[in-house]
């Protein structure tokens, strides 16, 4: 019998369509210069509130004082490999290492830009985590928090 596909733990090949061809996709969010063929984005959260105040008052009364939105996250979760296929190069803990170091918000004085979709939101890179997820397959998960800028809109450009 002859074997269609092999495995080889730690490694990722890409199959898919043509360079840009992202019509299979759900739902599509890009982080800034974030693009490892070894990293894989699986799941993205964002958080946003605004910054008020509840005030009680005699006969059932509540106040509501607004003072404008907080800064909100964008927490980006997804897997990490250990190698891009067939030809090896950078492993995926070190271009998610690299990418961190490179674009935290104590070394890159300008903000990041989280796509989601057609949206686009601005931020700063304040933290990340790598974790083990599968040590049989070598799999590793990494996720990068963003804190976002408010605008005055609703969104954070």
């Amino acid at each position: 019998m002859a074997v269609v596909l092999s495995s080889k733990p730690g490694t990722v090949a890409i199959i898919g369509g043509e360079d840009g061809d992202e019509a299979a996709l759900p739902g599509r969010v890009t982080l800034d210069g974030f693009v490892a063929a070894t990293v894989i984005i699986r799941d993205a959260k964002y958080h946003q509130e605004t910054n008020q105040q509840f005030q009680s008052s005699l006969e059932d009364t509540i106040y509501m004082y607004v003072f404008g939105d907080k800064m909100g996250s964008i927490t980006l979760m997804g897997f990490i490999f250990g190698a891009n296929c067939p030809s090896g190069g950078t492993s995926g803990i070190e271009y998610v290492l690299d990418y961190y170091k490179a674009n935290r918000a104590s070394q890159r004085p300008t903000a990041v830009i989280v796509m989601v979709g057609d949206t686009k939101i601005s931020g700063f890179l304040t933290a990340m985590d790598i974790g083990m997820e599968d040590p049989e397959s070598r799999i590793n998960r990494f996720s990068f928090n963003v804190s976002t800028l408010p605008d005055s809109d609703g969104s954070a450009t």
